[in-house]
């Protein structure tokens, strides 16, 4: 497998392992920090493997069964490296049952606020609810350990409140939604609210919360009606109906609550589902939600005034109306929505949709299961005045511009598929989990989560985030970026991205990272175990090489020997002079041994680093030339 950093097992009393620090320089993605792929190849080229499996068909992921203790893992590394944050963690391991919420604000000032769904007690989780974080300007707090309701909720999604506050909404999973606020963002007590359905079927489930206005005080909610599976009742004959509401004085009444959509109903569909859709930023009184599936159709809501009327757009019509598992036969491998979708609004406030694509059929009606493509592969793009797609199929899409994101060819030997390992049982694209913002200038910047054929555990291969941009000015895809190529995610399962709607120099996100591909509340026989959130940010610049000046270090050489006992050596090449000096930190980011070289000329310059009173590990160095980290 291709490593881009030095890794070993460490032997001797004072064996020690240096890595070279490129991460600092996650303001470039660029830069050698990041492993880069030219979207050059033609997809057509990959063997799609034409494999199918099983899914039972059942309730909508809540919890699972106890799960045997998992022995550690002597490749897990815990410490956030320099270009990323470790701010929460977590035993319950599903952020979304499809489309993820929005999960972290970037605020005028700088700070941040994160969310995701946390709990510890396993099998059940009755201290499930929502893990927050704040960043205030200059660090992190502390991951915390309990959530911010007093009620057992899951699925929170962040929106801006008020002047300075923040508001979270989640479902509760027994009677609505819980609407949880404060004045100010960071700090002082949350305010709890319960939201309920409509009287004939009370309970929501998988909310999505937007805000606008000028003090950002109108709330815009959608949810569904809880499945009868989950214990909910039909509601105007459908199971799981969409419904919205409005209020616009920050919650105190609503004007408009629990209205169905415009041809959602029953006459249209039997019925939607959980985390099926996702919900814009809004931009003005435009608001957009996506919603889609791999049984039903893929389509836009739209209104341009405020939320007081909706139009339909239909992206994608599905082949067989009213699909019913129990009853409706699909002999034929149909092209479908995997239901893991991301929607913006771009400048002029058209709507953008990116999704996952799958491949599923259902012979048989009397098993409860019906079968899908795991080695499917693909993220379909569509924007607002387009038609509707006709064909899913990637290979379609790939000529006709459509399809922007897939598997990388790490190795170059055009045989992605076949080097794959069994796929965990998430039902979705081999690159799927879009996650867009789009900034000011009207560029794009996508995030998803795609399998890696070059980092494996020998049983399954582990998904990393990737990135990739849209110049607005010519409408053209850059590169794609694995953010996590680095000693730290090497033998890490990167999924669920979220990205701040908002941006300044930087894009924002956030995202789960474990040990472990595949999730154990989906029953993926892995057992519960530690689960990360990490914040990350990268240089907006950086995706197309620009920067303000040229790099002053030309090269850094890998440390030799190493591993090393007593010293060991690196030659920095610069390209011009500068101040020059070094850090070596350890896993936990503490600094142990610092060398400062002061002011020298252009040219090659070596550090003798003296290690012999460090303990066998792995550790990290860092060039600073002036006040460029590499």
């Amino acid at each position: 497998m291709k490593r881009k950093h030095y890794s070993g097992i460490l032997t001797g009393l004072l064996s020690v392992l240096l890595s070279v620090s490129l991460f600092a320089q996650l303001t470039d993605p660029g830069s050698s920090g990041f492993k880069k792929y030219k979207p050059h190849y033609q997809y057509g080229k990959y063997k799609l493997m034409n494999t199918a499996i099983k899914c039972k068909v059942g309730k909508i992921s809540e919890t699972s069964g106890q799960q045997p203790a998992k022995p550690t893992n002597p490749y897990v590394m815990k410490a956030a490296t320099p270009n990323e944050a470790l701010i929460g963690n977590t035993k319950y391991d599903l952020q979304s049952n499809a489309s993820m919420q929005n999960r972290i604000w970037l605020w005028d000032d700088a700070t941040l606020s994160a969310t995701w769904t946390m709990g510890f007690d396993n099998p059940d989780f009755p201290d499930r609810g929502t893990g927050y974080n704040y960043y205030d300007g200059s660090a992190w707090g502390d991951a915390p350990t309990a959530r911010i309701e007093n009620t057992r909720t899951g699925w929170p999604m962040i929106a801006k409140f008020g002047a300075s506050g923040e508001l979270i909404v989640t479902h509760n999973g027994t009677s609505g939604l819980e609407i949880t606020t404060r004045p100010q963002k960071g700090t002082g007590s949350w305010t709890q609210a319960l939201f309920t359905g409509p009287t004939a079927a009370p309970e929501l489930s998988w909310p999505r919360v937007v805000t606008n206005g000028p003090n950002k005080n109108t709330i815009h909610l959608f949810a569904v009606t809880t499945p009868v599976v989950n214990g909910g009742v039909l509601y105007n004959g459908q199971d799981a109906a969409l419904v919205y509401s409005r209020s616009q004085d920050g919650g105190l009444t609503w004007d408009i609550k629990n209205v169905s959509m415009p041809e959602t109903g029953i006459d249209y569909y039997l019925g939607l589902g959980g985390d099926t859709y996702s919900f814009a930023e809004p931009k003005g009184d435009t608001l957009a939600l996506v919603v889609g599936d791999k049984w039903f159709d893929t389509f836009l809501l739209k209104s341009n005034d405020n939320g007081t009327t909706w139009t339909k757009t239909m992206i994608y019509q599905y082949p067989i109306p009213f699909y019913d598992e129990g009853s409706t036969i699909i002999n034929d491998t149909i092209w479908v929505n995997d239901a893991t979708m991301s929607v913006q609004l771009d400048k002029n406030g058209m709507a953008n949709v990116f999704f996952g694509l799958m491949r599923v059929n259902n012979p048989d009606t009397t098993d409860s299961e019906f079968n899908y493509w795991p080695f499917t592969d693909g993220i379909a793009y569509w924007k607002e005045g387009m038609p509707a797609f006709t064909n899913l199929n990637t290979d379609t899409l790939y000529e006709q511009g459509h399809l922007v994101g897939w598997v990388q060819d790490v190795n170059g030997n055009d045989t992605v598929y076949d080097e794959m390992k069994p796929m965990p049982k998430y039902a979705f694209s081999l690159t799927s989990m879009p996650a867009l913002t789009i900034d000011k200038q009207g560029d794009f910047y996508l995030l998803m989560s795609s399998e890696m054929e070059d980092h494996n555990n020998d049983l399954q291969n582990f998904r990393h985030i990737l990135a990739r941009r849209m110049d607005h000015a010519t409408g053209e895809w850059g590169d794609f970026f694995d953010l996590d190529d680095n000693l730290i995610h090497n033998f890490h399962e990167c999924i669920f991205p979220s990205i701040s709607p908002t941006s300044d120099n930087f894009i924002h996100y956030v995202y789960q990272a474990d040990d472990e591909p595949g999730l154990a509340v989906q029953g993926d026989e892995d057992p519960y175990n530690d689960n990360f959130i990490y914040y990350g940010k990268v240089y907006k610049p950086g995706f197309v090489g620009i920067n303000e000046q040229p790099s002053l270090v030309n090269a850094i050489s890998q440390n030799f020997p190493n591993p090393c006992i007593g010293k060991t050596q690196v030659n920095v090449s610069l390209n011009k002079a500068a101040e020059l000096s070094m850090v070596v930190t350890d896993m936990l980011g503490n600094t142990v041994l610092r060398i400062n070289k002061g002011a020298v000329a252009q040219g090659i310059h070596t550090f003798t680093l003296n290690v012999a009173h460090l303990t066998a590990g792995i550790y990290f160095y860092t060039v600073m030339a002036n006040n460029e980290k590499t």
